[in-house]
């Protein structure tokens, strides 16, 4: 960067650049500029930068972009690009303005020759190149439109040597919004190789018709916060068919388009490795392999984890998968305690309870019990009668289990296979290891409270067994030995109500 300029010399400059815009065209009176971020507060600004602001604010169109966040994110490169281009030839105009605001533009050798022939089209022929241009009568202008109050400043150049009569007129022109085109514009727009930047940073370029992408071009964007370039071929502004993707690294892929969208994605390669060609796949193809690797992924699961995703699948409304890793849960562990779940949650599913909870409760590793009054019992499976659920903890003396696990285990007349699997699942492990702490202080009375709550537990599931006539013995073992602990761990405690207050 050069050394910052006299005042003087700078005034001199700055005057000389102001002279590009005729005094035929004063310049409209707009509504004042946005106000800068950060990077964009001239008080940060050291002298160079200043300079360049000021270099800057003497083009019309330099003006107009340089406030906009997208420029103003990027200040420093804007204004030193636009430094050297100054210091090339001793004046800007819009064409390099439209350089310096897409100096981050990902190119390839098509896109820089796109580019550079957009450029060379824009580009206004100085006084000595126009005056040794044969047969040709060059007027420079500058104008000012406005489109649907949109400002636009133009640069524009007739009589240019090479230019096809009636295609369009050679022109670079930028709007307050940061929208900015350069290339041969007629009527309509565009026409030929252009190049087109969108108020969003957006870059787009190659062939134009009537202002629209048609034919090889190629259009910028982000993805994951890496910039890239896309070229292909476009159909009223819409890529259509093959196209690449180019990125910052120079990794490419091939992708597949479709009236502006994309169809299909092939796998990246690395920069100097040709990408492998994208492949089309109906979206029966896709379901197809989507089904392939559901089954495969499950066909790996423990009878614990095929439990936890039919749970999940079921809570997610995908009831087909649901029941088909139910299935798979019952046809390959047969012998599992939660085999005989399963098989009951597949003969009633789509029933009543809730889809989200299972006969037993809960998720695979236990977790939190349900607030109290939440939906409990299994899929298909009957209500409880009176005194069932809640009601049946007001029959069970000293209770320490809160309402929530009552509500949870509310099913009626199950087999005795079926308590005996939930009493011995998941949950009960879970609950062990929650309870362990207490065990573990060396406390008699809170070992006894510990036992008195896995006794307790037992008592809720087998109630959901009542019916059957092995139950009646081992639910009297069960209240005795959980009286029995009770008693114990009041007879040691330093304050007996330790031994029932409720636990969550």
């Amino acid at each position: 960067m050069k050394p910052a300029l006299s005042g003087l010399r700078r005034l001199a400059l700055i005057l000389m650049l102001a002279l590009i815009v005729p005094a035929s065209h004063p310049e409209p009176v707009r509504a004042q500029a946005p106000q800068y971020d950060a990077n964009c507060n001239p008080r940060t600004w050291d002298d160079d930068t200043a300079f360049q602001a000021e270099l800057c604010s003497a083009h019309v169109g330099c003006r107009m972009v340089f406030g906009l966040a997208k420029i103003c994110g990027k200040v420093k490169s804007f204004f030193n690009k636009i430094g050297s281009l100054f210091s090339r030839d001793g004046e800007i105009d819009n064409n390099d303005v439209f350089d310096a605001a897409t100096d981050d533009l990902v190119t390839t050798p098509a896109v820089d020759g796109y580019v550079g022939i957009a450029r060379n089209t824009g580009r206004r022929l100085t006084s000595s190149e126009a005056k040794s241009a044969p047969g040709s009568t060059i007027t420079s202008t500058t104008s000012y439109t406005v489109t649907d109050g949109r400002l636009t400043y133009v640069e524009s150049q007739t009589g240019k040597p090479g230019v096809m009569p009636g295609s369009g007129t050679p022109t670079v022109s930028i709007g307050d919004d940061g929208r900015m085109v350069r290339g041969l514009v007629g009527d309509k727009g565009l026409n030929g190789i252009g190049e087109i930047r969108d108020p969003d940073g957006t870059v787009r370029g190659g062939y134009f018709s009537n202002g629209k992408q048609q034919g090889n071009g190629f259009v910028s964007g982000s993805e994951g916060g890496r910039a890239y370039v896309t070229e292909g071929v476009f159909a009223d502004d819409k890529l259509n068919g093959r196209a690449t993707t180019t990125f910052g690294d120079r990794s490419s892929r091939r992708e597949l388009w479709e009236g502006g969208t994309r169809i299909a994605v092939g796998p990246s390669a690395p920069a100097g490795q040709a990408p492998v060609e994208a492949v089309y796949k109906s979206p029966a193809q896709l379901a197809a392999e989507e089904e392939q690797a559901f089954a495969a992924s499950i066909a790996k699961m423990g009878p614990g984890e095929l439990f936890a995703k039919a749970d999940e699948l079921r809570a997610a409304g995908k009831l087909d998968l649901a029941r088909q890793t139910l299935r798979s849960l019952v046809s390959r562990f047969p012998n599992s305690p939660l085999a005989a779940t399963a098989a009951q949650q597949l003969s009633g599913f789509g029933g009543g309870g809730s889809s989200g909870t299972r006969p037993g409760g809960g998720s695979p590793g236990g977790g939190a019990a349900p607030s109290p009054g939440s939906p409990g019992g299994a899929v298909g499976t009957r209500p409880a009668p009176p005194g069932g659920g809640g009601n049946y903890r007001t029959q069970i003396p000293d209770p320490i289990l809160t309402a929530s696990w009552y509500n949870r285990y509310t099913a009626h007349n199950l087999p005795l296979a079926e308590c005996k699997a939930q009493a011995n699942g998941d949950v009960q492990r879970n609950l062990a290891a929650r309870i362990k702490p207490m065990q573990s202080t060396g406390s008699a009375a809170y070992s006894a409270r510990a036992a008195a709550i896995m006794l307790e537990f037992a008592m809720v599931v087998f109630r959901q067994c009542e019916q059957d006539p092995q139950l009646a013995p081992v639910l009297t073992q069960l209240s005795n030995t959980r009286r029995q602990t009770i008693q114990t761990c009041r007879q040691v405690a330093t304050g007996p109500s330790m031994c029932t207050e409720p636990w969550e």
